[in-house]
């Protein structure tokens, strides 16, 4: 696990950064997106709470990179 990239997470996240871990990449990526799953309210601000099915997505192995891509650009609009 790279602690380099949970350090640069919490970093960003200390500076009001919306976080958005790709789950799906495991490692510390996954690990990462199960902590923003598990305490949604705390890294996502209420008007965009609705987000979470997409957030949640991205930890789905199963999905393709274009599925994945397509819920990102979805995200990244409502952001």
């Amino acid at each position: 696990l790279s602690n380099g990239m949970r350090e640069e997470f919490e970093i960003a996240v200390s500076k009001g950064v919306i976080p958005i871990p790709l789950g799906f990449t495991g490692s510390m990526a996954e690990e990462l997106w199960n902590e923003v799953i598990n305490d949604f309210g705390k890294y996502y601000p209420s008007k965009v709470i609705a987000l979470k099915n997409e957030i949640s997505s991205l930890g789905d192995k199963s999905k393709s990179e274009a599925d994945h891509l397509k819920t990102l650009e979805q995200i990244l609009k409502n952001i």
